[in-house]
């Protein structure tokens, strides 16, 4: 039996510019994109959007060299299409859509055999408190593809173990689709400190952080187009929709939540006035409890808490009041998104 090739250790670059002159991709005829040019240096962490299908995760896998592009790619004054499929290992660092783990310890899964302590990586991911919490730990089997874990943390998995074999060249296929938007903020704030030496091409729909990214490649129809958030907010109508739609449903979610909120509150279940027939459809928390008699458990209202005499039946006036606070909230809605849309478009001046 042939004894197993002997591979010696990668030898991993120093940090250098990458540069991209006229590059494209076609499969057969038809380019996916073509015409992107751009220079990043170490410390930048460039962001690559559009809409869905329009070649950002075709563009991911062109440092991977798996099938030839056309203009150039270089990493310092190598082209990355001239190196050695080990050069490509040692150079670029890739987190795909999928990710890909073993059946194996959430440990072994981040180090992959190499001698090193697994919790600052999986700190970096902001998965350590979850891991510890654990039956076993980092020592705990995650099962196939990972199957006992969910998918946020299935995705931060992956991301500790790319983060734990550095490469000068990152690149991020989606890796916040399945986080929440705090643990997104987290994981960003952590890739930042950890991009000093590396460029990172972060690929995402989820445009929360772009503002702060030293460039953004939008694609779009095969097209290209590279600047700062800011001038593509002021050059690209479809890129400044994409943002504005997203950050633009914060204010009125939050409104909507409040309102729900102070609709359930305010109107207690067992007055007369609030069977369901009476209550307004656009408020559903008041429609869900409208027309029983029952008081909720534990005395249940507001007045109640304040002391009421044990009466659930609010004082006069208190559900024209809740109606009113509703339309507040509402107006202050309006008002946040208009602000929040004026600050926008004043980035995208500056």
């Amino acid at each position: 039996m042939k004894p197993p090739e002997q591979l010696e250790a990668l030898h991993i670059p120093a940090a250098q510019d990458v540069t991209l002159e006229n590059l494209s991709f076609a499969y057969g005829e038809g380019p996916i994109f073509s015409g992107l040019s751009l220079t990043a240096h170490p410390g930048d962490i460039i962001g690559v959007t559009g809409p869905v299908a329009c070649g950002k995760s075709t563009f991911g896998r062109v440092f991977l060299c798996e099938a030839p592009y056309g203009g150039s790619a270089k990493f310092g004054k190598t082209e990355f299409a001239a190196m050695t499929p080990r050069q490509i290992s040692a150079t670029v660092g890739y987190l795909g859509h999928d990710p890909e783990l073993s059946a194996d310890t959430v440990q072994n899964n981040v180090l992959c055999g190499s001698e090193q302590d697994a919790m600052p990586w999986l700190a970096a991911a902001a998965l350590d408190g979850e891991v510890l919490a654990m039956e076993n730990g980092v020592d705990t089997v995650i099962g196939s593809s990972g199957t006992r874990l969910s998918g946020g943390q299935a995705q931060r998995l992956a991301l500790a173990r790319t983060l734990a074999h550095p490469r000068p060249v990152l690149i991020l296929d989606d890796p916040f689709s399945a986080l929440d938007r705090h643990t997104e903020d987290t994981v960003f704030a952590d890739l930042q400190s950890d991009a000093k030496d590396k460029v990172v091409f972060l690929i995402s729909h989820r445009l929360y952080h772009f503002p702060q990214m030293q460039k953004v490649i939008f694609m779009d129809g095969g097209k290209t187009t590279v600047g700062t958030h800011a001038q593509l907010m002021e050059t690209v109508p479809l890129y400044r929709q994409l943002y504005d739609r997203l950050t633009a449903g914060i204010p009125l979610t939050i409104a909507a939540v409040c309102c729900s909120l102070t609709l359930a509150v305010f109107w207690p279940e067992n007055d007369p006035r609030a069977a369901v027939g009476n209550v307004p459809e656009v408020y559903p928390a008041a429609r869900k409890h409208a027309g029983r008699p029952e008081p909720r458990r534990g005395g249940g209202t507001l007045f109640r808490r304040c002391g009421h005499g044990g009466s659930a039946v609010p004082p006069s006036g208190v559900i024209s009041m809740a109606a009113d606070a509703c339309r507040i909230i509402s107006i202050m809605a309006v008002i946040a998104v208009k602000k929040w849309q004026r600050n926008a478009a004043k980035l995208a001046r500056h």
